[in-house]
């Protein structure tokens, strides 16, 4: 056996924290990317994209005119177009009647390799969501796993002041990236620890049972905090309460806490 030097620290869940302090660029920002099928990666084509800048707090688009419209084709690529380093935006993709919202913080500085996961209402991941016009469906997305089974290192996801992380829904070993909550039994009651359909089964993906209210012109919203693990701040935000017969919705979260 090697021997261990002494009064060596135990490292646990929360050591494992990656703080950064990303300073946003001065001036004008260059941002584009593709739209892609989910699970494929392939090129998403045959669809418009709509770019708004957002209200930071409340999500609602500071002008109807988009930043940018792009027509979908080929490979789904995008861009690039300019913004701001400070600016948080939506990119909403229209095919037929049905639009797919995404929102996003701050990008800070230029990037080029946006992508944007979508697919057609009623394949793929979205064969599993439950939809109707009296409640919203939103997943979270973050290239770090959620974390709900660790106690005081765990994660933090709120949508109208209901975690939708725990020990059934996300625990550690997981490994959750995307979280889909959506009023699964419609019965306009929320069921938070409950194991949803297929979700246990798959990776990456898990579902929680939340009753998001919708409006039939998206005139209230969805209130949202997160807090990472081992981090000190809390990310508030809101978005519009679009009702999910004809809207979805994607809510991207950065991978690291800000250390300034």
């Amino acid at each position: 056996m090697i021997p261990q030097p002494p009064n060596q620290p135990v490292l646990g869940p929360s050591a494992f924290v990656i703080h950064v302090n990303v300073v946003p660029q001065s001036g004008s920002i260059q941002l584009a990317g593709r739209a892609l099928n989910f699970p494929s990666n392939a090129g998403y084509a045959g669809a418009r994209l709509d770019v708004f800048k957002v209200n930071s707090t409340t999500g609602r688009r500071t002008t109807q005119v988009p930043l940018a419209t792009y027509q979908l084709t080929g490979d789904g690529s995008f861009g690039p177009f300019n913004g701001s380093g400070t600016d948080s935006y939506e990119f909403a993709i229209t095919k037929g009647d049905q639009v797919h919202h995404q929102y996003f913080p701050p990008f800070r500085r230029t990037d080029l390799g946006i992508r944007l996961l979508t697919n057609d209402s009623g394949t793929g991941a979205d064969l599993l969501i439950r939809h109707g016009p009296n409640h919203a469906a939103v997943l979270s997305y973050r290239n770090k796993e959620w974390w709900g089974d660790q106690g005081a290192n765990s994660d933090t996801l709120s949508l109208n002041g209901t975690n939708a992380l725990n020990a059934t829904t996300a625990p550690r070993s997981k490994r959750a990236i995307a979280v889909f909550a959506y009023d699964a039994k419609a019965d306009r009651v929320s069921h938070p620890t409950d194991s949803l359909g297929a979700f246990p089964a798959l990776p990456f993906m898990t579902g929680v049972d939340l009753y998001l209210p919708a409006s039939p012109l998206a005139l209230g919203s969805v209130q949202v905090e997160s807090r990472q693990r081992g981090g000190t701040e809390t990310t508030r935000f809101a978005i519009p309460n679009w009702p999910s017969d004809r809207h979805r919705v994607t809510i991207y979260f950065d991978d690291y806490t800000q250390s300034g």
